[in-house]
């Protein structure tokens, strides 16, 4: 597989052996089975049967593990995933790829006031508001806490910082009643990052940097590499 990016081939090697893990199981069980219950030899389509139903299993566990169970979209294992194939991908066709890095502004104040449950409600209707508005080349997942990280290839900057804004706004009005609103920090591969961490570290760098200003606004660097913040 000399044409697939590195990740991509490890990601297929670990389903292999999620696979031959569960047929080595499912051997045994059936093997077990049968010597201890005779008659199931005589029950024609049971082993085919219960080898499927094995299979499953294990490709519905897998599938779990990487999606957030409260917001039931990508968890931070998938986004790294994920970005890894993306950033050989931009490197390899020589394509623009960005990552936005979302916090939403307040939430502490929100689970303090109103409970962890209301606050779990606000998580799951931002995870479906950033869904509802992005394209399917994109990659929307859950990084941690209220923290949330857009993948997006092939897109102008000019246009991430347009359509950024826009969610913001979204945000701010939907949960005017909370009074939240959001941070986004942008970093875009090539403009001093060449790395998944490094791309991430510099969304990271640039949401804080929103945060620590005056919040409810999209940072990133300017063509002199300083950074800014569009409200």
């Amino acid at each position: 597989m000399p044409d697939m990016p590195k990740t991509e081939i490890e990601g297929l090697e670990r389903r292999k052996d999620i696979a031959f893990g569960a047929a080595l199981a499912t051997q045994k069980i059936i093997k077990a089975v049968e010597t201890n219950i005779p008659e199931t030899e005589r029950q024609k389509g049971w082993r085919d049967q219960f080898a499927k139903d094995t299979g499953d299993l294990f490709i519905d566990k897998e599938v779990k593990s990487n999606i957030d169970s409260l917001t039931q979209i990508p968890n931070r294992r998938a986004l790294y995933d994920r970005l890894g194939v993306e950033v050989d991908r931009a490197k390899r066709f020589k394509h623009s790829l960005a990552v936005i890095m979302m916090d939403v502004d307040g939430f502490k104040t929100v689970n303090d006031r109103y409970g962890h449950e209301v606050g779990d409600r606000v998580l799951q209707k931002t995870a479906k508001l950033l869904e509802a508005d992005i394209r399917t080349s994109d990659y929307l997942g859950r990084y941690g806490g209220d923290e949330f990280v857009l993948i997006l290839p092939e897109t102008e900057r000019d246009q991430i910082l347009k359509r950024t804004d826009r969610l913001r706004l979204k945000i701010e009005k939907k949960f005017e009643e909370y009074n939240l609103s959001a941070c986004f920090g942008l970093a875009v591969l090539g403009e001093g990052y060449q790395t998944v961490d490094e791309i991430m570290r510099a969304a990271d760098e640039a949401m804080y940097f929103v945060k620590n200003d005056s919040k409810n606004g999209v940072g990133f660097r300017g063509s002199n590499g300083q950074l800014k913040v569009l409200k």
